[in-house]
């Protein structure tokens, strides 16, 4: 931290400038209604206190015990560097938050808002990366938190540097907002598009089962973790490798044995269309296909099915036609299973009927696609490039706010 003496500052730890807080037990009230802030309330792309849960006091958790009033800063020390940090807002006055969380409560030298923003400084989250402890659930203590030293100008000069980054950071947070939104529209033209070719270009179109276009399908191998190995001769693609927008995607992280049968009968090439048979409701049915031969030789799990379709059928197209409002009504039908599981069962595959036109239209309504799709994907590189901008100038800013060189 830069020396912020010479502006008439002082470097004061956060215990010197908050004041203690209380904690309260709601089941001690068990007929009173209350607001509960849990971790998960906390944005950390808006820094808002979003949804919370209105709870009896009989039902409130064991960390419910720490009450917030408005313009109280909460800090998640529970996964520190993931920043849900938030101010109270005058309608959760009172109310109860987890023990997920530190309560900073200024003291009347204190700006609220300038220890929010303190809260950002790249050297406080270092420290708080440096401290949290625990494999699973990284946390870092109250007791941690509170000896963390800031600089502490005059409260007019708080204010000043508040009004700033304030104004700054709502520019920036429209920015973003616009660039999201150009996203969504780009998105949007494309399932736009998507319905149109297939509920009222292709209408007349004959349609042919998944059964009548394919010529080969196989689901993958079966292998247990003991089995997989950094040692291992093979990639093993498996269906995180299936990317929501219709492609394969990298890196393949595990590796298998194979016999010489295995390893011919399962290899993956350049074309393969590979279909997530088993996994969530939501995930369950994701296609997508392999664009070029592997630069390793990889072979792919039993929760994936791999495709092979007859000359006439492009495998492109038959993506495209997956992710149709047509395909979807038909695979979600086909969908069974537990809550948590859900499967398609090849059985039932090969009876969804899609339109299937002539091989020149397929390349064609591919290619037409292909054009759009890069479009959006221009639209993201710039967007990515932006958001990373955005991060910077923040980051900037909140350096030279709390190093006294703001002006």
């Amino acid at each position: 931290m830069k020396d912020v003496t010479q502006h008439g500052w002082k470097e004061v730890s956060l215990e010197e400038i908050c004041e203690k807080t209380e904690t309260v037990d709601p089941r001690k009230s068990p007929e009173d209604l209350f607001d509960y802030v849990d971790v998960s309330s906390v944005s950390n792309e808006t820094f808002t206190i979003g949804e919370t849960q209105k709870l009896l006091g009989a039902d409130a958790p064991s960390r419910a015990r720490r009450q917030i009033r408005s313009g109280d800063i909460l800090f998640a020390t529970i996964r520190p560097t993931l920043q849900r940090i938030a101010q109270v807002p005058e309608h959760l006055n009172g109310q109860v938050c987890s023990t997920g969380y530190i309560v900073l409560r200024p003291k009347p030298d204190l700006d609220a808002r300038f220890l929010m923003h303190a809260l950002f400084r790249p050297d406080f989250m270092d420290a708080m990366e440096k401290l949290q402890s625990g494999a699973s659930y990284p946390a870092v203590t109250d007791k941690q938190v509170r000896s963390q030293k800031i600089p502490l100008p005059p409260l007019e000069e708080q204010q000043r540097i508040v009004a700033i980054l304030d104004e700054a950071f709502e520019g920036l947070a429209r920015a973003r907002t616009h660039a999201e939104a150009n996203l969504q529209n780009a998105r949007e033209l494309f399932n736009a598009e998507l319905e149109k070719v297939f509920d009222v270009e292709l209408a007349d179109e004959d349609r042919a089962t998944f059964e009548d276009i394919t010529k080969d399908t196989l689901i993958g191998l079966v292998r247990s973790k003991k089995e997989q190995g950094p040692e291992r001769e093979y990639d093993y693609a498996k269906m995180n490798n299936i990317g929501n927008d219709d492609r394969f995607v990298g890196p393949v992280l595990d590796r298998v044995d194979c016999t010489p049968e295995e390893a011919s009968r399962f290899e993956l090439r350049g074309g393969d269309f590979l279909f997530n048979t088993r996994n969530s409701r939501e995930l369950v049915g994701k296609s997508c296909v392999v664009e070029a031969d592997f630069q390793r030789p990889t072979v792919f799990n039993n929760n994936v099915m791999r495709v092979r379709f007859v000359s006439k059928v492009n495998s492109r197209f038959v993506a495209l036609a997956f992710k149709s409002k047509l395909a979807k009504a038909q695979l979600e039908v086909m969908k069974s299973g537990t809550t948590n599981v859900v499967a398609i069962y090849h059985k039932s595959l090969k009876k969804l009927t899609l339109p299937m036109p002539c091989l020149e239209t397929q390349r064609t309504l591919v290619d037409r696609f292909e054009e759009l799709d890069a479009a959006i994907q221009r639209l993201i590189s710039s967007y990515s490039e932006q958001a990373e901008d955005a991060d910077d100038l923040r980051q900037s800013l909140l350096q030279k706010a709390f190093a006294g060189e703001l002006t």
